[in-house]
């Protein structure tokens, strides 16, 4: 199985892709690119439309929540080299007391997706995916 993760230079207008061969999808997620839109992800939306990738700098156990999430989502966690390393189904959360959740192995990569597809999909823990995102910064 071939992993591929590429960093498009500067600028870039191609929008970002995480892409599962085997499984014939390929997504283009927006970027939570900031701590303050990492910590909102798709908070108060109704539909996770295109998804939302979540890169962070190393591998490691990140934590996530639903809080003020009104849909349920798949969270696809996938390490440095694009494979998949845990798929967690995740409900809606409108306490001040939510769940937290996170990948059984690191992680560097999280897409968060509407609920059922990676199901749909057969996205399972040793796929591999291509993921290609601009330079953030």
């Amino acid at each position: 199985m071939i992993f591929f993760i590429s960093i498009l230079a500067g600028c870039s207008t191609q929008p970002p892709e995480v892409s599962f061969p085997d499984r014939g999808i390929t997504f283009h997620p927006e970027i939570a690119r900031t701590a303050l839109e990492m910590e909102r992800g798709l908070m108060n939306r109704t539909s996770a439309e295109k998804g939302m990738l979540f890169i962070f700098d190393t591998n490691g156990y990140y934590y996530f929540w639903m809080r003020d999430t009104l849909i349920p989502l798949d969270m696809i966690f996938m390490n440095g080299v694009g494979q998949v390393v845990d798929v967690i189904h995740a409900e809606p959360c409108t306490s001040m007391h939510c769940e937290t959740y996170t990948s059984i192995a690191p992680a560097r990569f999280v897409l968060e997706i509407e609920s059922g597809i990676a199901n749909q999909y057969g996205i399972t823990p040793g796929d591999g995916a291509t993921i290609k995102y601009p330079l953030l910064g």
